[in-house]
């Protein structure tokens, strides 16, 4: 996973500490591993709270458009 972000092994494990501190993934202990998944609930609540905020700057950028083109 490290490799694949272009980090070093330190920062991986330390944003997956915070990620799920946060609830935002599972972890479980296979021998000396740690396997991190997704939890997609806290993720979909997250995207349903951003879409009301995306529909008002929509509105809100379009009344700017058609005020600028007039």
């Amino acid at each position: 996973m490290a490799d694949e972000l272009g980090l070093r092994q330190p920062q991986v494990s330390k944003h997956l500490r915070v990620l799920s501190a946060a609830g935002l993934v599972d972890v479980r202990v296979d021998a000396q591993r740690r396997i991190y998944a997704l939890r997609p609930a806290p993720l979909q609540e997250m995207e349903a709270w951003l879409e009301r905020y995306r529909r008002i700057w929509r509105a809100a950028s379009s009344a700017w458009t058609r005020c600028s083109n007039i």
